[in-house]
């Protein structure tokens, strides 16, 4: 889903694929991201295995989820829309 938002036409990018085990519903991978209108990353969040520790060299929390920040700094983060949505609405209201 590519939904334009914010007053200064920034972009939410979401991508989820699913598996269906046992007849439960489930994310098996994802990307979040959140762009300004020209094309710069201000929020992305995905569980690649490419990451362990965050910026300040601590363990990931929720390893092999993560998120980056407009700096290019890897967070813990839970692997959630809903959080993602959250931290982007902050960041939105920063600007």
């Amino acid at each position: 889903m590519h939904v334009v938002i914010g007053h200064e036409g920034e972009i939410l990018d979401l991508s989820e694929e699913y598996i269906f085990p046992d007849r439960n519903f489930e994310v098996s991978f994802y990307s979040y991201v959140l762009l300004r209108a020209d094309g710069q990353v201000l929020l992305r969040a995905d569980p690649l295995p490419h990451h362990r520790v965050d910026h300040r060299n601590r363990p990931l929390e929720n390893f092999p989820h993560h998120l980056h920040d407009n700096q290019g700094r890897v967070h813990s983060f839970e692997g959630q829309l809903k959080d993602f949505i959250e931290r982007a609405k902050k960041l939105l209201k920063v600007r």
